[in-house]
């Protein structure tokens, strides 16, 4: 699952440069604009799956953390600590 995600990320990444590329070359062509919409589906569908994959994976947030301690901490007015400054 790992390695889809990675791919599906490449390949989205991949077509957010080729939309980047086409620069406003699209507007004055009719089929222009009916290559950058497939090509934003495209993006979207990667994005999806990507966000979906991830969230399996627990890379998200929201699978980091637990409610009812993020509610505590927000009730108390603290700072949640960041998990890559924990000290040791």
């Amino acid at each position: 699952m790992l390695a889809d995600y990675c791919k599906r990320r490449a390949i989205s990444d991949e077509i957010g440069e080729v939309i980047d590329g086409l620069g406003g070359d699209w507007q004055s062509d009719p089929s222009g604009a009916r290559e950058l919409e497939r090509l934003l589906r495209m993006r979207d569908r990667e994005q999806k799956a990507v966000a979906n994959i991830a969230t399996k994976l627990r890379l998200t947030n929201q699978s980091r953390y637990q409610s009812t301690v993020a509610g505590r901490v927000v009730d108390r007015g603290l700072k949640a600590e960041e998990p890559w400054r924990k000290s040791a």
